[in-house]
Order: C-alpha cells, then structure tokens, then sequence
C-alpha cells in the first residue's frame, strides 16, 4: 500500500534576532487586532505566498509585454508537490 503524499514540509531557517522579535511583535497585534491567535509561523506562510503570487505574476506580465526577451519557465508537475 502506497503512503500518502505529505501535503506539508517542516522549513528551518536562521533568521536575525532583531527579525524575528518585530515578527513576534507583529503577530502578537494582529492576535489583538483579530481576536485570533496569530504565530510567527502564520505571518511567514502569508509572507511566502504572498512573494510567490508577485513572482507569479511579474513572469506573467513580462511575457506578456515583452514575449521575445523572456521566456517563461514551467514548474515540471513532478516538482509541484515536492
């Protein structure tokens, strides 16, 4: 029987103190703000997807207005779900 794909991946990455106080700072007011317990980890998630919607759409843009100069690449579907 064949296991199931892993849908999530444990990320460790070093950041600088000072980073990371003002996100624990930050997620501790939208915690206020919501009502809703923010993490530090939440506020990464939303950063990291936030930065792969702008890549996204800057590939996009520039493959529309200049298809000659840029060439898209495609993610090969074997590495969408890594």
């Amino acid at each position: 029987m064949e296991e199931p794909a892993k849908l999530h991946h444990l990320m460790r990455v070093r950041i600088h103190k000072a980073l990371f106080c003002r996100l624990q700072d930050i997620a501790a007011q939208e915690t206020h703000l919501n009502g809703e317990y923010t993490s530090v980890s939440d506020l990464v998630r939303a950063a990291l997807r936030n930065w792969i919607q702008t890549y996204e759409a800057a590939q996009k843009l520039e493959t529309v207005h200049n298809p000659n100069s840029y060439q898209a690449v495609e993610m090969p579907k074997s590495l969408e779900l890594c």
